[in-house]
């Protein structure tokens, strides 16, 4: 299994302290939030990762070094998105989208931080196709919300669904398997010649709808979880932390 951290964004929302570095690189509680993705993803014994890089590559870069030099094991590889100032998340996920035939994929937006349980489940659930969702967050106008059908199948992702209607918000985390590869490389690929500035979800969203994916919900069962965007989620994060 291969891991794909997003990392490109330049996190306006939390300057100054993001002017020269990734967001993933702020610090909650003793850690950065990329180095508790990374020891959660290594005790989960996935040791092949690939971070999208972007805004503050260089600093970035270097703490994945000094990772690999405490843990050896890990096989860190990092893809370079030119495009993260002008374009959506979704352009950095076709950055990586070559790898997917390769494994199974899970991937991870690199402002989360869930606690261990949560990935534990995602890899361990049966099923190929998966999302992570908080089923117990009041939901509003901001989250990324999925809606299922009877047979538990995600039908709907966008954070313009009405709150009343969705099962929950998607909380960053995710597993592709490797069969649906091709499909999802095909939607990404369409979604961004028509509109660049889009979320990958989109393209997640195409896969169900023209290729006919079927993803599940991962209920997180109010699990500590959360992305971090404001200086609000950042001092609330910090709280969250020591529940971990």
């Amino acid at each position: 299994m291969i891991a794909i951290i997003l990392a490109a964004g330049n996190a306006r929302r939390l300057l100054p302290q993001t002017a020269e570095i990734p967001k993933t690189l702020l610090r909650v509680g003793r850690q950065t939030i990329i180095e508790h993705i990374l020891d959660a993803l290594r005790e989960e014994r996935i040791t092949h990762i690939v971070v999208v890089t972007g805004h503050g590559e260089a600093s970035l870069k270097r703490m994945l070094n000094e990772y690999t030099v405490r843990f050896p094991e890990m096989r860190i590889q990092t893809v370079y998105n030119d495009v993260y100032e002008t374009a959506g998340n979704i352009v950095s996920l076709k950055r990586a989208a070559h790898l997917m035939p390769e494994d199974d994929v899970i991937i991870i937006n690199s402002d989360t931080i869930f606690v261990q349980s949560i990935l534990h489940d995602l890899i361990a659930e049966i099923h190929p196709h998966a999302f992570s969702v908080d089923n117990k967050k009041i939901l509003g106008d901001e989250e990324m919300k999925v809606v299922l059908n009877a047979d538990g199948k995600i039908t709907r992702i966008h954070k313009s669904i009405d709150p009343h209607s969705a099962f929950g918000e998607y909380i960053g985390l995710m597993k592709i398997g490797k069969n649906a590869a091709q499909s999802i490389t095909d939607a990404l690929q369409e979604v961004i010649a028509e509109n660049n500035l889009l979320y990958y979800e989109d393209a997640l969203q195409r896969a169900i709808d023209a290729y006919g994916i079927e993803f599940i919900a991962v209920p997180t069962h109010g699990r500590p979880a959360m992305e971090i965007d404001t200086q609000d989620d950042l001092d609330a994060a910090q709280e969250l932390i020591e529940k971990f």
